[in-house]
């Protein structure tokens, strides 16, 4: 009876209806399980890599690496070659060039002086400079050799390279006579005793003195005198007939023709000389009995009245 009632008509719906409720839940299950679908993905340019052909590690040879060099130790070189080569040029410098005939000093001259011991002083010096070179010149050699000699003063030296050797003389020329017992001995501007100095032909003003030095220097009034005579302009030199101190007009200069110049004391000698060259350089004065330039800016003169008991004076 069963199998009756299924084959019925009404059996039969109902059969096809759940089958076909069946099929729908099927399908929604597996909706919900189907994964989602992927994007293709972007294609990349195949690299095609070379393979590197390797040696055995039985075959394989140790590489030896080279090292840079170190900057500090390549700067310590540098030093130590130019160090080297510096002591070699220092020691050719010190023990051959400056001594060699190349800077001999072949071409000397000797200039400034010109008075008494004049022959005597250039050949002394010429000589010593002639075994120098500009190079290796010996100053002190030269002063020693000028200190041999009273009338040198100072003595420079200037080389030019490479044979040229001027020696400059700092004369220290007599200026008057000390005369005491019959003898007479020549003294410096600066008061210093020319011993064994022959003036030769130079007219130079005598000053007694009870006691003649034997060398050294002059002082006291005798210095003073010195001093002044020294000063004066070389023109008017030989022009000094007479110096002497007086209580009134102090230090007194006798020129040619009895002309008395009172300078008063031995300072500012050089601006008192200079207003005395003026004075006698002055057209407009033709005679003159005295000048006094004990206040050099104004000197005066006489030539109207001869004062002191002297005459009137032609200018030389």
């Amino acid at each position: 009876m069963g199998s009756s009632r299924a084959s019925t008509a009404a059996g039969r719906s109902r059969n096809a209806k759940r089958a076909a409720a069946r099929g729908t839940s099927a399908r929604r299950a597996g909706a919900r399980s189907k994964p989602a679908a992927k994007r293709p993905a972007s294609k990349k340019k195949a690299v095609t890599r070379t393979p590197v052909a390797r040696r055995p590690a039985s075959k394989r040879r140790p590489v030896a690496r080279k090292r840079a060099p170190r900057a500090g130790a390549s700067k310590k070189t540098i030093l130590i070659v130019c160090l080297l080569v510096g002591l070699m040029l220092a020691g050719a410098y010190q023990f051959w060039f400056r001594n060699s005939p190349l800077v001999a000093a072949t071409e000397v001259k000797v200039e400034g002086i010109s008075g008494p011991q004049a022959d005597q002083v250039i050949a002394a010096l010429a000589n010593a400079a002639s075994g120098m070179t500009t190079l290796n010149a010996d100053n002190d050699g030269l002063d020693a050799i000028g200190a041999r000699f009273a009338t040198v003063a100072a003595v420079d030296l200037q080389t030019d390279f490479p044979h040229g050797m001027t020696i400059t003389v700092t004369e220290r020329p007599p200026v008057l006579l000390l005369r005491s017992r019959g003898r007479a001995t020549p003294v410096a501007g600066d008061g210093t005793i020319l011993t064994g100095v022959d003036s030769g032909d130079l007219k130079l003003p005598e000053v007694g003195t009870s006691e003649l030095p034997a060398a050294g220097k002059v002082t006291g009034d005798t210095l003073a005198l010195a001093t002044v005579a020294g000063a004066a302009p070389a023109p008017l030199r030989p022009l000094i007939t007479d110096l002497s101190t007086g209580a009134e007009e102090g230090l007194t200069v006798t020129l040619e023709g009895e002309i008395p110049v009172y300078f008063g004391d031995s300072g500012r000698a050089e601006e008192r000389w200079a207003a005395t060259a003026a004075v006698l350089a002055d057209a407009k004065i033709d005679k003159l009995t005295y000048v006094d330039v004990r206040v050099p800016e104004r000197p005066a003169i006489g030539g109207a009245a001869p004062p002191i008991g002297l005459e009137e004076t032609t200018i030389p």
